[in-house]
């Protein structure tokens, strides 16, 4: 069976070889089950804006549509809840002690991502209740994070 062509700086970044591909579904099968898991759920990435531009274009190039979907940047958030030097995903994993080696791989980099979302929580304002009231919080700026904080007090 013949290899999927894979270009080589793809295989410097995720360790995936071309033979890694053989069997797997055409990127139209991957995206229609992606779109079809993804529903109406909050899109969450690292960099968020980037993945989900790339999504969207590849969507539309199949016929897919938008995606639509609500979306959150854990670096939107990370920046909210703690103050920490840098805020790629590589530093962070180190900062806040999650433990995963794989990078640049689909599910340690939605694991890692899923890490830092949590340990946001845990420090997320409590007027955040709901996912619209998340993303509107991550993506605000400190003044009108401390009006919504001193507005919850009274």
């Amino acid at each position: 069976m013949e290899c999927a062509f894979l270009p080589e700086y793809i295989t410097k970044i995720t360790g995936i070889e071309p033979q890694d591909l053989i069997g797997a579904p055409s990127r139209k099968e991957a995206l229609t089950d992606l779109r079809h898991f993804m529903g109406d759920s909050v899109f969450v990435a690292h960099n968020a804006d980037f993945d989900y531009s790339f999504l969207d274009a590849s969507f539309e190039r199949f016929g897919l549509g938008n995606i639509g979907n609500p979306k959150l940047c854990t670096i939107d958030l990370a920046r909210r809840t703690f103050e920490c030097e840098r805020y790629g995903l590589a530093y962070l994993i180190d900062f806040l002690g999650i433990d995963m080696a794989t990078h640049h791989r689909a599910y340690s980099d939605a694991y890692c991502a899923y890490q830092v979302m949590r340990k946001s929580f845990e420090t997320v304002p409590e007027y955040v209740r709901s996912a619209d009231d998340l993303i509107v919080f991550s993506t605000s700026s400190r003044k009108e994070r401390t009006q919504k904080k001193e507005k919850a007090k009274s």
